[in-house]
């Protein structure tokens, strides 16, 4: 290496580790990385600046890796070191193809090189394909023609073209309605019921083969879309949450933990015999205003009636 300023080739399988998977140090350590800036790091992304960075001038560097980054908040510093640089970027990305077959994540294969070309090559493919692909199957797409901060819309030329043109006319719809991405309570397996019984005024859940009651007015309707493929599903995909929050004036605030034991007991009781269970969300580093709030603030402050479902995209409360 010291005689040729670098490797000639750098090959790998980074890592997959979230943020909130990692300890103190880690995630210190990864803010000495300019790709690490933005969004909830994963471990995966430094090992791009640290690969390219110890290749030499006509080196190549080859992962096989998440696709994450093509869209990520946690990708836009990864996508604009990229684009400011204008390395060499060949991707052929497997799509929705699990090739790790033991593990639940989409995955990409990368060869960078430092030459400026000013340009991704990028190709579809599955895993089969492998062996058939040829230059002449990449599209060129022009760093300058893709969205460092709101993510990379990857396709053949024609598609990309049609996108943006898309893009390009009317408003954005985030000018024109609230949306939400998605409740993140941390311990789904904890907050959501399916009810096994309906009394009155309570759904009863079972929970390692032990009845609860859960107080019905504390709970709200929920449907995790990623599952929705027709519309028959809105009643069959429908599910309890409990939902530990007073709604004023459009703003989700937690219940006081007495106002919650007096008025809500079997509720109360309930998520006091998984107490020890969500302290451990955040790998117990996390100061909540009650211990029983949910893991993050995002998509709380609803309001409105309607809704309008994306399938494999939104996760929405019904009020």
């Amino acid at each position: 290496m010291e005689d040729n300023d670098g490797f000639d080739i750098i090959i790998g399988n980074p890592p997959y580790v979230t943020s909130r998977n990692m300890d103190d140090e880690t995630i210190s350590l990864l803010k000495n990385w300019e790709v690490s800036s933005t969004g909830h790091p994963d471990l995966y992304i430094p090992f791009f600046q640290l690969g390219i960075e110890n290749l030499n001038t006509t080196g190549i560097l080859g992962f096989i890796t998440v696709n994450t980054f093509f869209k990520s908040v946690n990708g836009r510093a990864l996508r604009r070191y990229f684009a400011t640089n204008g390395f060499d970027l060949k991707i052929i990305d497997f799509g929705g193809e699990q090739v790790f077959k033991s593990r639940s994540t989409y995955t990409c294969i990368c060869f960078i090189t430092k030459n400026e070309n000013g340009y991704i090559s990028y190709l579809k493919s599955s895993s089969k394909e492998l062996g058939i692909i040829n230059e002449n199957m990449y599209s060129k797409i022009l760093y300058n023609e893709v969205n460092n901060l709101d993510g990379w819309h990857l396709n053949t030329l024609n598609v990309v073209s049609i996108i943006k043109k898309i893009e390009n006319t009317g408003r954005p719809l985030g000018e024109i309605y609230n949306y939400r991405t998605g409740i993140a309570t941390l311990r789904n397996n904890i907050y959501k019921f399916t009810p096994v019984k309906v009394r009155d005024n309570y759904y009863e859940l079972i929970q390692d083969d032990i009845s609860y009651l859960i107080e019905r007015e504390i709970c709200r309707e929920i449907i995790n879309s990623n599952k929705l493929k027709n519309t028959e599903q809105l009643q069959t995909l429908r599910e309890m949450i409990i939902f530990p929050y007073n709604m004023i004036e459009g703003k989700a605030k937690v219940i006081n933990e007495e106002l919650f034991r007096i008025n809500y007991p079997y509720c109360y009781q309930y998520l006091l015999v998984n107490k020890s269970e969500l302290a451990k969300r955040d790998k117990g580093n996390r100061k909540y205003e009650e211990w029983f709030a949910y893991g993050r603030n995002q998509s709380l402050e609803i309001e409105e009636n309607f809704k309008l479902f994306f399938l494999t995209y939104v996760q929405v409360f019904i009020l």
